[in-house]
């Protein structure tokens, strides 16, 4: 009698772990939030590249997977003429609002010439751009940004800082969902809410706001721009907000570039330094926008 032998063989499948696209890690930025490739492509639409990648986990938890985000955005180029004495302190500053036409076409190569025997004079150009992104009634997510279209000459404390125009809103900031950078040259310093840099009021009842000051790299030779992006809770759809660029025109310590109280009457409509200080700023005009989530979403 023949025996049959009947191997049975097993099959194991293994499965793999199926990660999509959308899934995947497609973007880590300085603070190593990670973003998938579609919610990279979505927030790029809205935010710069140089603000996402300053941003911190909660500024993106918040908003990357938000798909009702509206953008509405303000932008001034601004002209500042300087006279300094030979021992580089400031005579005389003249600002002027030009087009984005004569800014972007401004020679940097003219911006420092002989004005007298023992004076100099120097132009530079400025852009001063704000946008409020939103993802619902309540939320405000403000961004400004300061782009320097021609070098400044002295490189101290700069100020940067939005005052939300309260009334009888309630407003709440926290301070982990305060932002800002420097980039200079293509490098990049970042602040966030609890920086010794950043000055925020306890309540912005009346006229309170957030300001970051930021030390300029001394050795910046090609571009400089600077940031701050805060996530603002709102309950009302209407929001208005008064955003400034402040620039040292002389040294100044960090102390002394915090010396100042957030106001409506204020530089750029949003700081007022102390009398001891205000003559170190060039008192730039700022840059002021109103929000309506309705009329954004619904057009």
């Amino acid at each position: 009698m023949k025996k049959i032998f009947i191997t049975l063989l097993m099959a194991v499948m293994v499965l793999p772990t199926m990660v999509s696209a959308q899934e995947a890690t497609y973007y880590t930025n300085a603070n190593g939030v990670t973003l998938t490739e579609e919610q990279y492509n979505y927030l790029t639409g809205y935010f710069s590249e140089n603000t996402l990648y300053s941003m911190t986990e909660e500024q993106l938890n918040l908003i990357k997977d938000d798909r009702n985000l509206t953008l509405t955005t303000e932008t001034k180029y601004i002209r500042t003429d300087e006279v300094y004495d030979n021992m580089g302190n400031l005579l005389e500053s003249v600002e002027t609002e030009v087009s984005e036409e004569d800014a972007l076409n401004y020679d940097e190569q003219e911006q420092i010439t002989p004005y007298a025997w023992n004076v100099t004079y120097q132009t530079t150009m400025k852009r001063l751009y704000m946008q409020v992104v939103s993802g619902s009634a309540s939320t405000k997510i403000v961004t400004i940004t300061n782009t320097w279209l021609s070098l400044p000459k002295v490189r101290s404390f700069d100020v940067i800082a939005l005052r939300p125009e309260a009334n009888s809103m309630t407003i709440n900031v926290n301070s982990n969902t305060i932002s800002g950078y420097q980039n200079w040259d293509g490098n990049v310093i970042n602040y966030n809410g609890i920086s010794s840099n950043t000055k925020k009021s306890s309540s912005f009842t009346g006229n309170g706001g957030i300001g970051i000051s930021m030390n300029i790299v001394d050795n910046v030779s090609s571009s400089l721009e600077t940031s701050m992006t805060v996530y603002f809770l709102c309950g009302n759809s209407t929001f208005s907000i008064a955003g400034t660029y402040q620039h040292a025109t002389s040294d100044v310590t960090l102390a002394q570039s915090q010396n100042y109280s957030f106001s409506s009457s204020g530089y750029g409509n949003v700081l007022s330094f102390a009398s001891s200080v205000a003559s170190k700023y060039d008192d730039m005009q700022g840059v002021n926008l109103t929000y309506n989530y309705a009329d954004e979403l619904y057009g």
